[in-house]
């Protein structure tokens, strides 16, 4: 599998994980001072985001939710090793 390109957006507090087509979005603080995930992706991706977090002196316990743009295993294929190692909520589309 590709390398991950990580990009550090700052000055909009966003962490932008890709590899390959998956882009998995870490947003820093999502209004209640909890970090968030969007389209996680695949298992894979759990490790860099959890990298990402540490960064920012987080844990992946410390993550608010997991948010899904829709249904796609790229999107979701990572919730079930996020939800058994942090427990973190998943909001998904109706």
């Amino acid at each position: 599998m590709a390398e991950p390109v990580i990009r550090h957006l700052p000055e909009i507090g966003i962490t932008m994980i890709s590899r390959w087509v998956f882009n998995c979005y870490l947003i820093h603080d999502g209004g209640d001072g909890r970090p968030f995930v969007v389209d996680l992706g695949l298992p894979s991706q759990v490790p860099l985001v959890r990298a990402e977090l540490r960064r920012h002196q987080a844990d992946l316990s410390d993550l608010g939710a997991a948010v899904a743009t829709h249904g796609h295993v790229d999107h979701v294929g990572g919730l079930p090793t996020l939800r058994q190692e942090a427990d973190t909520a998943v909001l998904l589309p109706a």
